[in-house]
Parts: structure tokens; C-alpha cells; sequence
């Protein structure tokens, strides 16, 4: 255990200065952060006004809660692809999750307490380093109105969502809720905004849905206009396609009604039956931020993952790591590059084999 007497008795300024960087430069981030915590809250209690010198001290820490996260996500990415192993990349991510648990067994009260804030913020803000995380589309998805929330409860709400990405972090919240209030401003806007939002979520819920059965409809020699209102008549949402769709305005309504009324049932073919099973998976979907199309791998990069696992024995370990390294410089974000990843890993019986050894490009 450390021991801070010296800095919870020292009034210098200068002095806990000095202290600080010496601790950054001789340990590792994970190391010093906790100490280097302790200094910088010694010195808001000393002074309530601070000078540049005072100022840059508190960049420096942000500074190295962004370098201990880092630290954290090679260690999880060492565990989930880094070594042979029969665990699945997904049961490995259930066990450390965002990473919180290393902070929770190895710091103290004001350590927890400093990095379970910055993570809240970066997790609100949709800043947390390699993760693609938007609590308020979550919340939507978790709960279908705003009275659902207040009557679960808003804190424990968010508490709710925050456990799905890391429970050690959301149990540590409960028992400090206050660490919630460093975001009450963005909190309070998701629960204000809850019913626009939700509208503004059925508008690009039926807006994707127009552009993707219109885009299949080009690629197989359809009639756009005729196939979408077909749909519409059939699943009873014409009126979201004169409302959501620039193509059609209320004087087409006698237009939509021939269409639907001339269409003869029978000639329903494989492409209208895709299109139709397209179209309830948009309508069933709770909350849509982007295009189903866009959320899972193409077809063209699965192809491609197939053919490197079907010839991944034949390869040598150079060859190995040069096509790994081609496929996954394919990746247009760090979501894309894991479940390509994963994918691979799914395919592959890593058992007795060295796991591919390549790292995650930097996205910007």
C-alpha cells in the first residue's frame, strides 16, 4: 500500500508540482496514476484559483487516464486474439468488458472514484477509446418512452444501459450515484428530447428503408415506384412513404391507389419475397441510427475472409501475417476490423496454431 503522508501534509504547491512529474517519468501510467491523483486533488484543496503551471498539471492527468485506457485495451486485446485459445473472443470480452475490473481491484477509493468519471463522460460523449458506444440510442432501445424511464427510475436507467458495456463499472455507480450528476446536463437533454428523438428515429427508420428497397430494386431491374408502394399497401405504411419520401407529395395519392389496387398478388418472385423480409426487419427494429446494410460486413470482405481461411494452411507464417494484415487494412473502422476478427476466429480452430499477430490500424 502507498504511502501518502507526505503529500496529504504538504501545502506546497511547487513542491507536489515536482512530485508529480517525478512520479510520471519513473512509472508506467498505470503506476502513477493513482499517486498523481492524489496531488492534483491536494492541490484543489489547497488553492480554489490556479496559475498555467497548476493548469498544465491537470492536462497531464487527463493525459494519463487516455494513456492507462490505452494500456488497458492492449491488455484485453492481448487476452481476446494474442494467444492460442480455446475461449471464444466474445466470452473473454463478457470477463473484462471495458476494463473497469482492473481499476476496481487495484485502486484505491480516489482512483475509482477519478477514472469511473472520465469513462461516464468519454462513454457519454461517445469518446471512449476503440468502442462506438451512444447511450442515448440505447436508452431508446432499453426503453420505449420516457414515463417507462421515470418509473424504472432515471439514474438507474442509465445504470441499466451503462451495465450492458461494463457491470463493474455500473455496480461502482451505483454505489457512488453522484459520479452521474459530472453528466446531469447531457441526462437531462436525452430526457427532455425523448419523444423527438423518437420521432426523429422513425423518420430515418422509414427513410433507410426507402433507400434500401430502392437501391435493391435498381440492382435487379425492378420497378422502384411499383415495388415500394406494393410494400407500403401491404404492410399499411403509405402514409410514412408520402411523409418520409422526396419522390411523392399528397396529389400522388390517386397514383399510390392504382398501383395498389391493379397489383396482382400472384406475381410475387423471389426478389419481392427478399424485399418484403427487408422490409419487416426494418419495421421490427426498435431503434435504427443507420442502414441495416451498413451494419454487418459486405458480402465482397466475407468473401475474401473465406478464402484466407480456406487457404490458411497452405500459408506460411509470413504469408499468414502479410494477408492478414491486407485484409484487416480493409477495415473502414475499429467495429468492422473485430468482427472481421471475430469472424476469422469463429471459422478457424485456433488450437495447437500461433493466433494471427497483427494490431488494430488507428481510425480517425
Amino acid at each position: 500500500m502507498e504511502d501518502y503522508t507526505f503529500i496529504y501534509n504538504c501545502n506546497d504547491t511547487e513542491e507536489l508540482i515536482d512530485l508529480f512529474y517525478e512520479q510520471l517519468n519513473m512509472r508506467e501510467p498505470f503506476e502513477s496514476l493513482p499517486i498523481c491523483i492524489k496531488i492534483v486533488n491536494k492541490i484543489k484543496d489547497i488553492k480554489e484559483e490556479f496559475n498555467d503551471e497548476e493548469e498544465q498539471l491537470f492536462i497531464e492527468l487527463n493525459n494519463l487516464y487516455i494513456f492507462l485506457l490505452a494500456r488497458i485495451n492492449e491488455a484485453m486485446f492481448a487476452l481476446k486474439f494474442g494467444c492460442a485459445t480455446k475461449t471464444e473472443p466474445e466470452e473473454l470480452n463478457g470477463k473484462v468488458f471495458l476494463g473497469f475490473c482492473a481499476i476496481a481491484k487495484n485502486y484505491d477509493e480516489d482512483g475509482k472514484n477519478f477514472v469511473s468519471a472520465k469513462m461516464i463522460k468519454d462513454l457519454f460523449n461517445n469518446t471512449f477509446p476503440n468502442y462506438n458506444i451512444n447511450i442515448e440510442s440505447d436508452l431508446h432501445a432499453k426503453f420505449s418512452s420516457k414515463d417507462k424511464i421515470i418509473k424504472n427510475g432515471i439514474y438507474k436507467s442509465i445504470i441499466d444501459v451503462i451495465s450492458d458495456y461494463d457491470p463493474y463499472l455500473s455496480d461502482y455507480i451505483t454505489c457512488n450515484i453522484d459520479i452521474l450528476k459530472t453528466v446531469q446536463e447531457e441526462i437531462d437533454r436525452m430526457i427532455f428530447n425523448y419523444d423527438r428523438f423518437e420521432k426523429e428515429n422513425e423518420k430515418n427508420k422509414y427513410k433507410f428503408m426507402i433507400e434500401d428497397v430502392k437501391e435493391y430494386c435498381v440492382n435487379h431491374n425492378m420497378d422502384e415506384d411499383e415495388t415500394l408502394l406494393k410494400l407500403a399497401a401491404e404492410y399499411h405504411f403509405i402514409d410514412k412513404i408520402m411523409e418520409y419520401s422526396d419522390d411523392y407529395d399528397s396529389n400522388d395519392y390517386c397514383k399510390i391507389k392504382d398501383i395498389v389496387v391493379s397489383a396482382n398478388r400472384n406475381e410475387i418472385d423471389f426478389n419481392y419475397i427478399t424485399l418484403k423480409r427487408l422490409v419487416e426487419t426494418y419495421l421490427n427494429e426498435d431503434v435504427i441510427t443507420e442502414r441495416i446494410s451498413k451494419k454487418d460486413l459486405d458480402e465482397d470482405y466475407i468473401s475474401k475472409l473465406d478464402t484466407f481461411i480456406l487457404d490458411y494452411d497452405k500459408l506460411s507464417e509470413d504469408e499468414r501475417l502479410i494477408k492478414s494484415i491486407e485484409l484487416f487494412n480493409l477495415a473502414k473502422d475499429n467495429v468492422e476490423f473485430d468482427k472481421a476478427l471475430n469472424y476469422i476466429n469463429r471459422k478457424l480452430s485456433f488450437e495447437g496454431k500461433k493466433v494471427l499477430e497483427f494490431r488494430k490500424k488507428e481510425f480517425k
